[in-house]
């Protein structure tokens, strides 16, 4: 599992936080290959190649007025959900 969070400035520069998480597996043999091959990628024989299964993503920020909230997250199944506080 892992969860990838973006960089915070602190206020009054803040202008949001990303949040991208789920599980990630490591690719070997066959299922490398045919992920290096598809991708165009080069990469040498020692590279460890992931594949990451999204969970949920969500975006904070504040409106264009900077006097709500908005917290903007995805899931799957869910989709895309908006909340302004």
């Amino acid at each position: 599992r892992f969860a990838l969070h973006s960089g915070s400035e602190d206020p009054p520069d803040w202008e949001g936080d990303a949040k991208l998480a789920g599980r990630a597996e490591e690719l070997a043999g066959e299922r490398r290959a045919a992920a290096v091959e598809s991708l165009g990628w080069e990469v040498g024989d020692d590279a460890h190649v992931f594949r990451a299964e999204i969970d949920e993503l969500s975006v904070v920020r504040l409106n264009e007025e900077r006097t709500k909230l908005i917290v903007e997250s995805w899931k799957p199944g869910r989709g895309l959900q908006r909340i302004e506080r």
